[in-house]
């Protein structure tokens, strides 16, 4: 899914697969940016691992806003990775965050809003479970309590805008036996984060940007902060109300800190 970055990115052909309603993705959905699990403020869910800690995929990447299309792009920093080499997002100043990705079932998923089957529900989504490190050591205690992550169940709340949206409340309520996963017919194969993560080059994340003027960077005097709750970025844009200052929405919530890119780790990757 992700082998049109790797193959280098085509601007025009990304706008006319746009302007004909496409993903702009070569045909194929774009995994990484999509299928990532949010909860909203003041929502109930429940989650399913597939993967335990250990089985997670470090990646240090940058979130950038685009303000046209009212949606972040994550992106993998070159600068933080096992071969580092330049990347185009730290020569303007956007702050990297590192993350370990795991496999989630989000038990109740989402509503169709388009086409013939709009108004139906599809659960059990397999979505991609990204943890900052400053989470780590949570998850860490949370698979302690219930003997591993792996086909664990969780109950996930989000209590205000100003909470991680990975939700700051998850209660351990059971874990999930094989025939219930036959029964319910969920897809137990982790996601292949080799296959969804972008194979980029410092070409490539400029050709890319390039597409989107939309983006802009945290140093411009101009730049507008994404919100705290950009969720579902595949839904309806965020409604957070603009700042009567400066008309821009509030800064992102407390899981998108600003990674200190000074830093340097074994083998590019953090220390988790």
């Amino acid at each position: 899914m992700a082998e049109w970055y790797g193959q280098g990115f085509d601007p025009e052909a990304y706008k006319k697969e746009r302007a004909a309603g496409g993903t702009g993705t070569g045909g194929g959905r774009d995994q990484y940016n999509q299928d990532r699990f949010f909860i909203k403020e003041g929502e109930e869910k429940h989650g399913i691992f597939l993967t335990d800690l250990k089985d997670g995929y470090k990646i240090t990447e940058h979130m950038l806003w685009d303000n046209s299309e009212g949606r972040p792009y994550y992106m993998p920093c070159l600068r933080r990775c096992a071969h580092p080499g330049k990347c185009f997002p730290c020569e303007h100043n956007s702050y990297s965050v590192p993350n370990l990705g795991l496999t989630l079932i989000d038990r109740e998923g989402y509503v169709i809003k388009k086409g013939e089957k709009a108004g139906q529900i599809v659960k059990n989504v397999k979505k991609l479970f990204m943890i900052p490190s400053k989470y780590i050591e949570l998850f860490m205690r949370k698979a302690q309590d219930a003997k591993g992550l792996r086909c664990k169940e969780f109950k996930i709340f989000r209590s205000s805008k100003q909470d991680s949206r990975l939700g700051n409340d998850w209660t351990f309520t059971r874990e999930i036996t094989a025939e219930e996963f036959t029964r319910e017919k969920i897809d137990t194969t982790p996601i292949d984060y080799l296959k969804i993560v972008p194979v980029m080059t410092y070409l490539s994340q400029q050709e890319f940007i390039d597409a989107h003027p939309g983006i802009v960077f945290k140093e411009n005097e101009k730049a507008v902060q994404p919100p705290s709750d950009a969720t579902d970025h595949t839904s309806a844009p965020p409604t957070s109300a603009p700042s009567a200052a400066t008309g821009a929405p509030p800064p992102p919530s407390d899981d998108d800190v600003p990674y200190e890119q000074g830093a340097e780790h074994e083998a590019g990757y953090p220390p988790f």
